[in-house]
């Protein structure tokens, strides 16, 4: 699920009506192409295990992917090493594990406690990084004057782009709060466990 509980930014508003609806917004193909120089680049010039590990999660069957930060790799010559970097990532973006996904939105809908198991199939290593955004509506009472709640990656958080995307999002907010880690959702009227995400 990845080192923070929440990898993604998560925005819950108000909608009427009498079931909730949960829209997941996958990374476009320009935002996980840049994402994937970071780690490409960061898997060559600093041989890091966490950057290594999410693409391999992501690519579970790219043997190519192994080669990233050997030896033989690190001795080539620095344009032979970028050419090769630039193919490997024209060859992940195309790659059946992410292509369908890029760009596009998968709704569920339903009573809280029905989206937090629909959303689960999204929680795996190899879907949340691929994911920019969760939009959660609903008919929550105390959001009903406009207000957007949105959880955010934590500030400072280990993955940069997460941290990118915390900072991003923070600087075009007009009010922040922290809330401590045991804070339930019961500003929404719904139990915590009921309506617990942790994407």
């Amino acid at each position: 699920m990845g080192g923070a509980c929440t990898s993604v930014v998560t925005e819950i508003s108000y909608q009427e009506g009498s079931e909730a609806v949960a829209t997941v917004l996958f990374k476009t193909r320009q935002q996980w192409e840049t994402e994937l120089r970071h780690l490409v680049t960061d898997v060559h010039d600093a041989n890091n295990p966490d950057s290594l590990g999410k693409l391999a999660n992501i690519y579970p069957d790219r043997q190519d992917l192994k080669m990233m930060g050997t030896v033989e790799k690190q001795e080539m010559l620095p344009e032979q090493s970028k050419e090769l970097e630039s193919s490997l990532i024209d060859n992940l973006l195309d790659d059946p594990a992410v292509k369908d996904k890029l760009g596009n939105a998968s709704t569920v809908s339903g009573t809280p406690k029905d989206i937090r198991e629909k959303l689960k199939p999204f929680w795996g290593a190899a879907t949340w990084p691929l994911i920019a955004r969760v939009n959660i509506r609903g008919p929550f009472p105390v959001l009903s004057s406009g207000i957007v709640l949105a959880d955010l990656p934590g500030h400072g958080d280990a993955d940069i782009v997460r941290n990118k995307v915390a900072d991003q999002y923070m600087q075009d907010a007009n009010t922040i709060f922290l809330r401590p880690q045991k804070v339930t959702w019961a500003i929404l009227g719904l139990p915590g466990a009921q309506f617990s995400l942790c994407l």
